[in-house]
């Protein structure tokens, strides 16, 4: 029995991971200094709902197609 996982998971978890890491990395900046670099911030969590909207966008159009996604 073989695991396969899909690619669209695959990069879901990676994004996950990387903005719990980055929110982190954030609060401690903060706590730190007092202020974080609101432009950056506004960059990585832009460009990660991007992606979430554009996997979104994949998968709908791949089900409308008659593919499966699970």
């Amino acid at each position: 029995m073989t695991l396969k996982i899909k690619t669209s998971k695959l990069v879901l978890m990676a994004l996950g991971g990387l903005l719990i890491a980055f929110v982190l990395k954030m609060i401690d900046l903060y706590e730190t200094t007092g202020g974080i670099p609101d432009t950056l911030v506004s960059c990585v969590l832009g460009g990660g709902l991007a992606e979430l909207a554009l996997t979104a966008w994949i998968t709908v159009a791949k089900v409308k197609k008659g593919g499966t996604e699970q």
